[in-house]
């Protein structure tokens, strides 16, 4: 399978909130096209152009959107690609939780289709948006 050609795998990593908004005000000054956009589902965040600052972070939780808490811990997804700083993100791999998956990403998602063929994309409700303003 050749979706995505680099064999990346997927971690979890721990943050607080304040970390979270940290790494996120960074993350969002990468643009689309330069090959480093970030690709997320959860978060909804606001980037004031002028500033290059964030001016919200909201992330999915128990059904509905809310502020990140800076004292809260957040559970983030990444590939270890990007978690090691590569296409200049930030370095996280400090934060890596108790989990770090040993699957590919093709293989995850081969192995998904395998559980939920037929797929039905009424099922996969997109959530989030990062908006520039």
């Amino acid at each position: 399978m050749s979706l995505h050609p680099w064999a990346l795998k997927y971690g979890s990593y721990r943050f607080s909130g304040a970390e979270l908004i940290d790494f996120l005000g960074k993350v969002a000054q990468k643009s689309p096209g330069d090959g480093a956009f970030s690709q997320m589902a959860g978060i909804r965040m606001t980037l004031v152009k002028q500033t290059n600052a964030l001016a919200s972070v909201e992330v999915f939780d128990r059904g509905q959107f809310r502020a990140v808490e800076p004292a809260r811990t957040y559970d983030v997804a990444l590939t270890d690609f990007n978690a090691r700083g590569g296409d200049g993100y930030p370095d996280v791999r400090r934060h890596l939780d108790l989990t770090k998956s040993e699957i590919i990403d093709a293989e995850a998602l081969k192995n998904f289709y395998k559980i939920h063929s037929p797929i039905d994309p009424n099922q996969f409700v997109h959530t989030g948006y990062f908006k520039r303003e």
